[in-house]
């Protein structure tokens, strides 16, 4: 007995639901005597109806939050044609909370930049220390000798010592005194 396919329908497998970047496949299936030659696949939008494939099976390797809507399949053979029911496909984030995977991008981007800064600013800091030559000072005085640690000799100002200016009328007493500087090994 010769019949145009017959209980047309749609299938939609999705092992764990169908979630976005997981794999769904479309099946059409259909009986048909002669057996069914060609299945088309269609997806209803807004504007009409949208061809999407010339196959038995619709596969989404990564399916996507577009990729949702009602589809449904054509099956064909040479005494007619058969349309199925419509399935709906839809599709969900990964994430719950629209935008959450927004948020963890900013997130894990943030981390790193946080990061380096903090790196930038402590080398900034142990710089400044290396460029602070620390030098000390011995001085010689009537009561022995005295270290002075200096941090920075250039704008050093040392205060506090008696002034060696005399006028040519109150010269009683006459102080000489040696600075030796040292160099410090510096460590690397």
């Amino acid at each position: 007995l010769s019949d145009s396919p017959k209980n047309t329908s749609a299938s939609v497998r999705a092992p764990g639901g169908i979630e976005e970047g997981s794999s769904v496949t479309l099946t059409c299936t259909s009986n048909a005597n002669p057996p069914v030659s060609s299945y088309t696949w269609f997806r209803r939008d807004g504007n009409g109806n949208e061809e999407k494939a010339h196959q038995q099976h619709l596969n989404f390797s990564s399916i996507t939050s577009s990729d949702s809507g009602d589809y449904y399949c054509e099956a064909n053979n040479s005494l007619g044609a058969q349309n199925s029911s419509s399935v709906h496909l839809s599709v969900t984030g990964r994430y719950p909370i629209m935008g959450m995977s927004m948020l963890i991008y900013a997130v894990a981007g943030s981390v790193p930049v946080i990061i380096l800064l903090i790196l930038v600013i402590i080398i900034c800091i142990k710089r400044n220390k290396k460029d602070q030559p620390i030098e000390k000072v011995n001085v010689k005085s009537e009561g022995g000798n005295q270290e002075l640690t200096v941090i920075n000799a250039i704008y050093e100002n040392v205060n506090g010592l008696p002034s060696s200016r005399g006028t040519q009328e109150h010269v009683e007493e006459i102080h000489y005194g040696s600075i030796q500087f040292q160099e410090r090994n510096q460590p690397q």
